[in-house]
């Protein structure tokens, strides 16, 4: 009857798209996307959906103050062979923007921004009188609290 022949139907249309690139079928085998994989996968589409929705947005929006801002100066740095890199604001991208221009020198940082941490945490102990009345509060012992800085200087994305 009609329940049959629409079995039928799902199971040629599932058959059909086990075959088919879409998951991945490698010679005609079978292969399934475990729940997690899906999921990836969803999100994955999501995001890229989302991502396209905002460059379009962007788009009909045309150049912001900041687009304007960022020609002039590309502008003025292009006769000098110089241009504008980004740097991610991840909370280490001062260290990684020094580590950035120390790259282009015979300087370069042993342990990337990483080290330049290290590196400026360490000069701060060794000079404490010079950045102690920068960083401790009159209500804290100034010793642990100058440390402790030190240590999420060290340490830590702030």
């Amino acid at each position: 009857g009609a329940g049959q022949e629409g079995d039928r139907e799902a199971a040629s249309v599932a058959d059909l798209l086990a075959g088919s690139s879409i998951y991945g079928a490698s010679s005609g085998a079978d292969r399934k996307l475990s729940k997690s994989q899906k999921k990836k996968d969803k999100k994955k589409a999501q995001d890229a959906e989302r991502e396209a929705r905002i460059a379009a947005e962007k788009e009909a929006m045309g150049p912001t103050d900041r687009d304007v801002e960022a020609a002039k100066l590309d502008e003025l740095l292009k006769p000098h062979q110089l241009r504008i890199k980004e740097i991610p604001a991840d909370g280490h991208c001062m260290y990684r923007a020094l580590e950035d221009q120390l790259v282009m020198t015979s300087e370069a940082p042993k342990g990337g921004f990483q080290g330049l941490r290290e590196l400026a945490a360490s000069f701060m102990r060794s000079h404490p009188d010079d950045y102690l009345p920068f960083v401790v509060e009159e209500r804290e012992e100034p010793a642990e609290e100058f440390e402790k800085y030190c240590a999420e200087v060290e340490g830590s994305a702030a």
